[in-house]
């Protein structure tokens, strides 16, 4: 398999855990260098998941079949599966295996109620398999004579629709375009894509032959005959089977490089040139754009800071909990339009804390967090005299360690992500302002030491219980963690401002950090308390580079430079859209897949605009020559790229040589937009022109130079 080029490798079932030899399967599998997934219903995913981690598994799917684990137990007739789906989870999370829900859309699933149960169990994400209308079919999945997925036209689009939703709340690993294939078809509309079935992606059975997908009539034959089997490229569009169909979408762009490559080694120019411009290649780019952002989402694991390192075996790790302890209704004080205490939760998932409860007077705050907590994560304690009774009711193991932090806390990203990476080290901390020497705000502890801190922490104005006494202090950063109160939240709301500020992204370019950073800060600094979204914002943004280009397009002086002012406007302001949506909490695989669409769009716009611009002002017809050799560049560059830059991992990247590490860098710096507006004032755009349609070519002579440089000095070591 790995001759023949395929690199991933998901187990299924029946259930594959009852194979007794699965981890060596595993092991065996990543030793040929594939990555591995597997899918399972959870029962015995508990003695397992170390095994599995140990032998290299990287992505875990367990099988989800209704928003409420009781009837999701009474459908799998395993009563009891809920508690060991979350100790496999945890497990697997700490083990840094990415965990996702695998939903077969049934008529069990509410789509509303279900991302807080996913949530709750602690899932990083959820892949919707949809309904298949195969004759005799037996999963679940499968069936017009299954009652829970005998769906009408009308109602599958509406689960569409529904599943599109989701991805504003959760990761859905399903893609935008993937799912809006899926309606084009139940809707009787031309299908865009075909399956890449038999060519990109195949099925293996028990006896080890291939098939070209599991619903094909016959095998293409035995695995071991892999190398002989012709790519199997007919088109096909005859069932609904997520994993081939989005997958399809997915790898469409790739295919269309790969196969515009091909035809350009062949000198066929127009021919690869027609491909590069078909409207599916840019919708599977837009597609992949959203995946690369999910995946990064999926991978980012918390940073460690430097600490004594452990002694191997010395302690147990356990999965980390988080207690909100809410003695009162300051949690509901907004902090940029947010309640704090819903702020907590959101930064508490994302650091994969779990499970996560609300000990206290939680009726004052369940209805900000309904839509993102199941009913069991809501502890009441009353007046806090039986805070001990609800400890006992969290069910924690002993031994677990607890982050513990009061509902009208404010804390950010990398505080969370401290928190994590601690967790599992040394004694218990208290991590407090990093200015003065105030009490501790969030403390880090042992579930044995939670009633005595508890109590302490339900007064305020409480000493800090004996138990603490000993515990090792952490400072955090800008003033964080810091309290809101009856006043309000402004000193905390600068705060959080000043640590997105400290934060600069290290691809930024220097005109970038030191000028656009500045503006668009102030800028979102005055805008984060409107009702505007990053979305909005960023079409806002685009907005305005289209107006830059629409105004190039005019011709002339006045009206080139005017353009040029609005394009800069554009890049700087570029930056505002994720600085609301992190001070807001808005991140999102959508917002950034718009982001990157937005982009690109403009930039068309504007270069079409000069070329355009230029000839109405000369009626030289070698501008628009120019802008065709330009957006001929522009396909090239994307077909080298595609190949020397995106193939590549981040790691295999880092240790790239110098040329190629700078033209990834030079991808996204767009601080070309000052030399529009230093040519414009000049009144030269027309150099400018033809310098980038010049210069795509260099890049990517550039580029192909150094790849093949690499290679040769990689295959001839010193």
């Amino acid at each position: 398999m790995h001759r023949r080029g395929i690199r991933h490798l998901t187990f299924q079932g029946g259930e594959p855990l009852l194979h007794p030899a699965i981890e060596l399967v595993i092991s065996d599998a990543r030793s040929a260098g594939m990555r591995v997934g597997l899918i399972t219903n959870g029962w015995l995913l508990p003695q397992h998941v170390e095994p599995m981690a140990n032998a290299g598994l990287g992505l875990l799917f367990v099988s989800i079949d209704s928003h409420s684990m009781d009837e999701h137990e009474r459908n799998r007739g395993l009563p009891g599966l809920g508690a060991r789906i979350r100790e496999g989870l945890a497990g697997a999370r700490r083990l840094g295996i990415t965990t996702l829900a695998s939903v077969a859309v049934n008529r069990l699933v509410d789509f509303e109620r279900l991302p807080s149960l996913l949530l709750d169990l602690g899932f990083e994400g959820v892949n919707f398999s949809y309904p298949r209308r195969n004759e005799g079919s037996s999963p679940l999945a499968f069936g017009v004579e299954n009652p829970l997925t005998d769906y009408s036209d009308a109602e599958l689009v509406a689960v569409f629709e529904a599943i599109k939703a989701m991805k504003r709340r959760v990761p859905v690993v399903n893609p935008w375009a993937g799912v809006e294939e899926m309606e084009r078809r139940v809707r009787g509309e031309d299908e865009r894509f075909f399956c890449v079935g038999g060519y990109k992606y195949f099925c293996l059975d028990w006896n080890l032959d291939i098939w070209r997908c599991e619903a094909w009539p016959e095998p293409l034959g035995s695995v071991f005959d892999l190398d002989h089997i012709p790519d199997q490229r007919d088109p096909c569009r005859a069932c609904m089977i997520s994993c081939y169909r989005d997958g399809s979408v997915l790898m469409h762009a790739g295919i269309v490089m790969d196969d515009a490559a091909t035809a350009l080694a062949n000198v066929k120019a127009g021919g690869a040139i027609s491909r590069l411009f078909r409207r599916t290649f840019y919708i599977s780019l837009a597609a992949d754009a959203e995946q690369l952002w999910l995946i990064a989402r999926l991978r980012r694991r918390p940073s460690r800071p430097s600490f004594p390192p452990l002694v191997p075996g010395s302690v147990k790790r356990r999965s980390p909990a988080c207690i909100i302890l809410v003695p009162d209704e300051r949690g509901l004080v907004p902090v940029f339009g947010i309640p704090a205490v819903r702020r907590l939760v959101i930064l508490a998932r994302r650091a994969n804390l779990a499970p996560l409860r609300l000990l206290g007077r939680v009726d004052l705050v369940r209805d900000v967090l309904g839509d993102l907590l199941c009913s069991d994560a809501f502890v009441q304690a009353g007046d806090g005299s039986d805070l001990g009774e609800g400890v006992r009711e969290l069910g924690l193991a002993p031994g677990t360690k607890v982050v513990v932090i009061k509902a009208n806390q404010v804390i950010d990203q990398t505080l969370a992500d401290l928190v994590t990476g601690t967790l599992e080290q040394g004694p218990s901390r208290c991590i407090a302002e990093d200015k003065g020497a105030g009490d501790g705000l969030l403390y880090l502890s042992d579930v044995d030491e939670l009633g005595p801190l508890l109590s302490a922490l339900w007064l305020d104005g409480s000493a800090p219980p004996p138990v603490l006494s000993n515990a090792e202090p952490m400072r955090g950063s800008c003033g964080l963690p810091c309290t809101v109160d009856e006043r309000g939240a402004k000193a905390c709301e600068r705060r959080l401002f000043a640590s997105l500020a400290s934060r600069v992204k290290s691809d930024d370019s220097f005109l970038s950090r030191h000028v656009n950073r500045h503006i668009s800060r102030f800028v979102s600094k005055r805008i984060v308390h409107t009702p505007l979204t990053a979305n909005h914002i960023t079409l806002i943004n685009g907005a305005i580079g289209l107006a830059g280009g629409f105004f190039l397009s005019l011709g002339g002086y006045w009206q080139g430079l005017i353009g040029a002012l609005l394009f800069l406007l554009c890049v700087i302001m570029d930056g505002a859209d994720g600085e609301v949506a992190r001070l807001k909490l808005q991140e999102s695989s959508f917002g950034q897949s718009l982001d990157y669409a937005v982009d690109n769009v403009v930039h068309v716009a504007v270069f079409a605009g000069i070329a355009i611009g230029l000839y109405r002002g000369t009626h030289n017809g070698l501008y628009l020559l120019a802008l065709l050799l330009l957006l001929a560049g522009f396909g090239l560059c994307a077909l080298v790229v595609y190949r020397h830059i995106l193939k590549r991992t981040p790691d295999e990247l880092k240790r790239s040589p110098l040329a190629i590490r700078l033209m990834a860098t030079l991808l996204t710096n767009r601080d070309f937009a000052y030399l529009v507006l230093a040519f414009a004032v000049i009144g030269r755009l027309n150099w400018f022109l033809w310098a980038t349609a010049l210069g795509t070519y260099l890049f990517a002579a550039v580029l192909w130079l150094a790849a093949i440089s690499d290679r040769s000095s990689s295959s001839h070591p010193a």
